[in-house]
């Protein structure tokens, strides 16, 4: 399809009944800042698991902002 290699995740992974929960928590938000590189709500467990079988790394937020000072502006 317009020479883009293109693949599918459903949200929620294979289930119905996970993927009718991860609808209503925005399991197909996401927000794309790189090739191959998105963020999402990870609170999506599921859909998060259909990712990584696709070879993807997961990393989290706590992980790499480490804490915030009291007062301190942030942007993520």
């Amino acid at each position: 399809m317009c020479g883009i290699n293109f693949d599918y995740v459903l949200c929620g992974g294979d289930k119905e009944v996970n993927q009718h929960c991860e609808q209503w928590t925005d399991g197909t938000n996401a927000l794309v800042v790189a090739p191959g590189q998105f963020i999402l709500y990870d609170r999506n467990d599921h859909t998060i698991a259909e990712i990584q079988k696709r070879e993807h790394d997961v990393v989290y937020a706590q992980d790499v902002t480490g804490p915030f000072s009291p007062g301190k502006k942030v942007v993520m």
